[in-house]
């Protein structure tokens, strides 16, 4: 079957370099790209039997499309647009090598990435690792100052990055044998360690929320047990908690900006918004004052508000929603599936809740991975039911 062949070669590859060698990650991904392109019929492309997820999707694209055309800065935002669709074409990708059943492959791959990244922050912090590479037009910038970084360059990415990818480690640990499973063990020890030396509260605040559902959800007495330690431990330690967040968060600026940029501008285009990608254009009305955060408003909803206006933001949640009510409506017919099933949700949510503080998808590495997280899960939904409707 070649098309399952270089389904799983490409794609696993395109996940497996992504985050630690991305010029490579995105050959492969252009590679995937165009060998499902030669062998897939376009008729079908035309199947006027959607799905919920596809008409989502479609939604999405054309609320995206309307703010590039009335964006405030059109080029600018073309640019982005063309980003924006290598997103949904990674989706594709993975979405329907997962149907096809590669899906833990496609897994398999990512928690090796994870291995690789994680292991080199841990030799970034024991060397006090800097570096500095600049290649025309591709850029690496590694440093150790401000918290740990890895090959993502930047400590609040590594963080994002952390949240998508331990889930599968805690989802996929039980279906693991021999030296697989010690590997997931020490994959999710350096993981931990990395996170907190991000010094990312947002994130590790994620994480913390994606393990208490997990734990909830496979040992609900451990879970109560864990929010009962922690709400009281917040109680007496308030005072302390609330230092930790004045040092590492720039909260006061978030709050700041959230009240006084993200509103006024909302309010003079509400329904499209300013353009995709055009925060940084239309703040610097406000670059008076130094407590604006200037490169995006740590905040995706809010973010998107600006830039997509009501009816984008609504598209994007649109998608965001369908996604897990379809984690939520499958029964597993097998316990892999149910694991990834299973990883790919609280990666998703954990993802979500660190949004609340940060602008998630603005990075290309991280929005790849992401939309291709949510593409495995709905592929993996598609070959359940598929499955399903073969056996009746």
């Amino acid at each position: 079957m070649p098309k399952t062949n270089f389904a799983r070669k490409w794609t696993s590859l395109f996940l497996f370099f992504l985050p630690w060698f991305s010029l490579l990650g995105y050959l492969f991904l252009i590679l995937s790209l165009v060998g499902r392109l030669k062998k897939m019929n376009f008729f079908k492309v035309f199947n006027p039997s959607f799905s919920l997820f596809d008409f989502a999707l479609f939604f999405l694209i054309v609320t995206v499309t309307i703010s590039v055309i009335f964006s405030v800065d059109r080029f600018l935002s073309l640019g982005a647009f063309f980003l924006f669709l290598f997103y949904l074409l990674a989706l594709w990708v993975v979405r329907n090598s997962a149907r096809e059943g590669l899906g833990e492959i496609l897994v398999d791959a990512i928690l090796l990435a994870a291995l690789v990244v994680t292991g080199f922050g841990i030799v970034q912090y024991l060397f006090n690792l800097n570096l500095n590479l600049n290649f025309s037009f591709f850029r690496l910038k590694i440093s150790t100052r401000g918290g740990l970084s890895s090959t993502l360059g930047n400590p609040n990415r590594l963080a994002k990055y952390l949240v998508l990818v331990l889930p599968f480690v805690l989802s996929t640990y039980s279906r693991k044998k021999g030296f697989f499973k010690v590997i997931l063990i020490i994959l999710f020890a350096m993981g931990i360690f990395c996170l907190g030396l991000t010094y990312s509260l947002g994130g590790i605040g994620a994480f913390g929320v994606t393990f208490l559902v997990f734990l909830m959800k496979k040992r609900w007495k451990w879970g109560i047990l864990v929010l009962a330690v922690g709400g009281f431990l917040f109680m007496i330690k308030f005072d302390f908690l609330l230092s930790v967040i004045e040092t590492y968060s720039s909260l006061e600026n978030r709050l700041y900006t959230w009240e006084n940029v993200i509103w006024p501008i909302f309010s003079e285009r509400s329904l499209f918004g300013t353009g995709l990608a055009t925060y940084r254009v239309v703040f610097s009305r406000f670059s008076g004052n130094s407590l604006i955060v200037t490169s995006h408003a740590h905040n995706l909803y809010l973010n998107y508000l600006v830039e997509l206006g009501i009816f984008g933001l609504g598209g994007l949640l649109f998608v965001f929603i369908v996604f897990f009510l379809n984690f939520c409506k499958t029964e597993s017919s097998s316990d892999k599936n149910k694991a990834l099933l299973e990883g790919c949700f609280l990666a998703i949510l954990g993802a979500l809740v660190h949004a609340s503080v940060e602008t998630y998808i603005d990075y290309f590495q991280l929005g790849l991975l992401f939309w291709s997280i949510i593409g495995l899960g709905t592929g993996i939904v598609e070959q359940e039911k598929m499955t399903k409707k073969n056996y009746l």
